[in-house]
């Protein structure tokens, strides 16, 4: 079993009690029913002393160049 100290992601958009979605630092080396843990912060981001404890259940690779429309494939080869 591996355990990081370090942060390996952030977690992005609407957080609930059931989920959560968060973005992997791109070194980071995750597999589908990993555990990752959380610290839960309040809107004013002045305490953050809740934590939660999740799996991975999905997981995506995504190219932003190709996906916003920023770059075509011919221009990246």
């Amino acid at each position: 079993m591996r355990i990081h100290e370090e942060p390996v992601g952030i977690v992005t958009g609407k957080a609930t009690v059931s989920s959560f979605q968060f973005y992997a630092h791109p070194d980071t080396e995750l597999k589908f029913g990993d555990f990752v843990v959380a610290r839960l912060c309040k809107e004013t981001r002045e305490t953050c002393e809740e934590w939660v404890i999740g799996t991975i259940r999905g997981l995506e690779n995504i190219n932003w160049l190709l996906s916003e429309g920023k770059s075509t494939f011919q221009s990246l080869m």
